[in-house]
């Protein structure tokens, strides 16, 4: 595997001096191929833009093309550690209009049983990491020191691994045999209403000294209460009036992001838009909610507004 990504590496094209690059952000790999204790070649590989790849010793960046990515992804994929979980937090997705339940398995042997039984699906392709498509459940194995998010896509047979490089990440395409054990899991799961136990508060203001901001709450009583609110306020039309242009020119727009939690599993996102207009909205699903006054009380409290 070594061998052929070294060799594959080597016949990248130059990339073209006049090449378009969009400016989208990425992850930068640093791949050290070896000999013994000589170091053979120093690599970069950037998975944004062009996709550059720079080869120590070289002028020029080389061309990266989608099977180097793919080589790249295996090597890094089969040098990743399963991991050992301890326990699983479970959620479907919810339908509009309805909140979260969420679930815990507190078995140890339950939990490694699914994880394991995850790792020996075999690998969709492309091999991207994350569903491209909905999903049907979110999962989150915990381990002694990392939280691995998983999800499930029943209409298209996937599952996920979400390792960040601590251990296995994939896309892998389920089977009849994991689909009845995975059936199984859920109808043992002890689903009830979400209670979530963490809130992530992203202001960003439409001014050049104040770009954003973002506070992590942990205040069970103000978490409760807030999230009870949002889950009362009543759905309305959109406007598409809102967000207004006119304040982002004057720089009085200010946009919430709202996100709770639950066992670091994704209970509900809010945005929120505040100028000349006001706008609250379920980020998963686009409806717009009618915020009241005591939803902005709630918001700017969580700001740490007067």
């Amino acid at each position: 595997m070594v061998q052929q990504l070294y060799a594959t590496i080597y016949t990248l094209p130059q990339m073209p001096a006049s090449q378009f690059c969009t400016q989208e952000r990425g992850p930068h790999y640093t791949l050290m191929f070896r000999q013994g204790d000589k170091t053979l070649v120093r690599v970069i590989a950037m998975r944004d833009g062009c996709r550059p790849v720079a080869l120590a010793g070289e002028a020029h960046d080389r061309q990266a093309t989608q099977e180097f990515w793919r080589q790249l992804d295996q090597a890094i994929y089969h040098a990743s550690p399963p991991a050992s979980v301890q326990w699983l937090a479970l959620m479907p997705i919810p339908q509009a209009g309805h909140s979260s339940q969420t679930a815990r398995i507190l078995s140890a042997a339950t939990t490694q049983h699914l994880y394991d039984a995850i790792l020996a699906l075999p690998l969709a392709v492309p091999n991207n990491g994350s569903l491209t498509g909905p999903a049907t459940y979110q999962l989150v194995f915990h381990t002694a020191h990392q939280t691995i998010p998983s999800s499930i896509d029943m209409q298209h047979n996937l599952v996920s691994l979400s390792g960040k490089l601590q251990s296995r990440t994939g896309v892998y395409t389920m089977n009849d045999q994991f689909k009845r054990m995975l059936a199984a899991t859920l109808a043992a799961a002890p689903f009830a209403p979400a209670h979530p136990d963490a809130l992530s508060f992203l202001i960003q203001k439409e001014k050049a000294s104040v770009s954003s901001q973002t506070a992590r709450i942990d205040d069970q009583a103000f978490i409760a209460t807030f999230y009870a609110h949002i889950l009362a306020l009543h759905p309305v039309q959109s406007r598409p009036d809102c967000p207004s242009e006119a304040d982002k020119v004057v720089g009085k727009a200010t946009w919430y992001t709202i996100r709770f939690t639950q066992w670091s599993l994704p209970v509900l996102q809010v945005s929120a838009y505040e100028g000349s207009c006001l706008r609250v909205e379920n980020s998963s699903t686009g409806q717009p909610y009618q915020g009241d006054q005591e939803f902005w009380d709630l918001a700017h409290q969580a700001a740490g507004k007067p």
